[in-house]
């Protein structure tokens, strides 16, 4: 859970290792121009407004990283993805639509929640009550990566080129 900031400093990473990505959104203009900035390449990044479905199967040399950016829901179903393909979704808020995305997901990140959601994610998660205090006090450049039983909080320290493309730490 968190806003595009974090998606596009992840896929801006994965671009790094050769990565392309797709992302589906309910907002096109947040993503805009941002894969050809980021790599000075047009076909590395993908922004559908529709989950159009067959995406290009991942390569080792060429992974895929499929993002659904659909504001308060994850995807209506999540398509079976190969080898060299992962899925990402955003919740830009956390309310009881997303609770299913977040009960499907392995793995979880998040960036500092509102009291209300982080009180959803804690129960929905399962998580210690300190825990889920923690999610409301997260500094700016911080995330936390919860899954199969394991707990991280984790600083996402940006280089000075990161910065350029993707901006200062915000939700």
């Amino acid at each position: 859970m968190g806003g595009v900031w974090a998606a596009q400093l992840l896929i801006f990473r994965a671009f790094s290792l050769g990565a392309r990505a797709i992302v589906v959104t309910s907002e096109p203009q947040a993503w805009s121009g941002f894969g050809e900035r980021a790599t000075g390449q047009y076909n590395r990044l993908t922004v559908l407004s529709s989950d159009q479905g067959g995406f290009p199967p991942g390569t080792a040399q060429t992974p895929t990283l499929t993002v659904y950016d659909l504001g308060m829901t994850g995807p209506v179903t999540s398509p079976p993805l190969g080898p060299w393909h992962t899925q990402l979704t955003i919740l830009r808020q956390l309310d009881k639509p997303g609770v299913a995305a977040l009960q499907e997901a392995q793995l979880v990140l998040m960036q500092r929640l509102g009291g209300d959601e982080a009180t959803l994610a804690s129960a929905t998660l399962r998580l210690r009550p300190q825990s889920g205090q923690f999610l409301e006090v997260l500094a700016d450049d911080m995330i936390a990566l919860i899954g199969d039983g394991m707990e991280q909080h984790l600083f996402l320290r940006q280089t000075g080129v990161e910065q350029q493309y993707v901006g200062l730490p915000r939700r």
